[in-house]
């Protein structure tokens, strides 16, 4: 399907959807692949190349840990996929993080992963808190979902203080 594709090797964004099952490693006649956003899939394999900077999953069924020492995935979202943070605790280049759309088994772990941007939900952002933990290096912060504005005012002076 892939090598159909005129000029594929021009290709750097894709953008694959309501796909039941992908392979990832068809990527690799699209060699210039920087940015990949895959919607609303069944499983997916994950062996990305090593040229993909940015991910934006959702899907039903992924192992996260096949991306273990990818070294230029960057920017990754994660949507209706359970996330273990020792998986992504593996990902070098990991400086942007939005689990906002999905579960996460030990919120507080992500204060460990050396993040600059995160996006996360308000439950989120609670885990954190009580935790007292935030990611020692963060540059920007976004939360998802609807609030009110005092809310918002008392989270973004949590945010900003407790750096």
């Amino acid at each position: 399907m892939l090598r159909d594709i005129p000029h594929r090797d021009a290709v750097q964004q894709l953008y694959l959807n309501d796909a039941e099952t992908l392979d990832l490693r068809a990527l690799a006649a699209t060699p210039r692949v920087r940015e990949l956003s895959i919607n609303r899939a069944g499983h997916v394999d994950l062996r990305l190349p090593e040229t993909v900077e940015g991910l934006k999953l959702d899907a039903r069924h992924a192992d996260l840990s096949v991306l273990s020492g990818h070294p230029a995935l960057w920017d990754l979202t994660v949507k209706n996929l359970p996330v273990r943070v020792a998986d992504l605790a593996r990902l070098p280049a990991l400086s942007y993080l939005d689990l906002s759309e999905t579960e996460v088994d030990d919120v507080p772990a992500l204060a460990d992963l050396g993040l600059r941007a995160l996006t996360l939900d308000a439950d989120q952002w609670a885990q954190l808190r009580a935790a007292g933990r935030l990611p020692e290096d963060l540059a920007a912060a976004r939360r998802a979902g609807q609030a009110r504005l005092a809310e918002l005012v008392d989270w973004s002076g949590w945010v900003t203080s407790a750096r």
